[in-house]
């Protein structure tokens, strides 16, 4: 039973394609970070598994920020379950990202990352610059007043290209 519940939920997300200033205006912040450790715990009613992540905030784009913050991601593995939700990807411990995040609904103190995986940009550095993408390739957008959908490219862009669409974005 549990097994099916969780292919209904995992199987019924649907994206809406964001780009870094829709992201940006949805978050209450946005910061570079590295995820310093991760663990996955059951929800108190026993329904849902949520991961749990402490990330070391190097900088705030948007917002004032914590040092330390904790990001909470639906799934993950707990009491010899997994739960995998379509449109998650879990931080790793020592991983540099970028966050675009929102306070959790469940006022737990806690903070969710806006667009699921829209909304979190691995940091790396390639060909001397430091790079930043959220992993997505192409999107297909499908149009609110009908038409075929069409597919866009996303591409990885640099880390300050990043900063300035924020920050432009903030400040409209």
């Amino acid at each position: 039973m549990l097994a099916a519940l969780i292919t209904t939920i995992a199987g019924a997300t649907t994206v809406v394609p964001m780009s870094v200033e829709e992201l940006t205006r949805a978050s209450a912040r946005v910061v570079e970070a590295q995820v310093l450790d991760s663990w996955s715990t059951w929800n108190a009613e026993h329904t849902r598994i949520f991961t749990y992540s402490r990330v070391r905030v190097a900088r705030a784009l948007k917002g004032r920020s914590e040092e330390v913050v904790t990001v909470k991601q639906l799934g993950g593995s707990a009491g010899g379950y997994t739960m995998k939700v379509a449109g998650v990807r879990a931080l790793s411990p020592g991983e540099r990202t970028l966050l675009f995040l929102r306070p959790s609904q469940a006022g737990d103190g806690t903070w969710v990352i806006v667009g699921l995986m829209q909304g979190m940009f691995h940091v790396y550095a390639a060909g001397g610059h430091t790079m930043v993408s959220n992993g997505i390739h192409a999107a297909v957008v499908h149009e609110q007043r009908g038409g075929a959908p069409r597919r866009e490219a996303v591409r990885p862009m640099t880390l300050e290209e990043a900063e300035s669409r924020v920050r432009g974005a903030s400040t409209r």
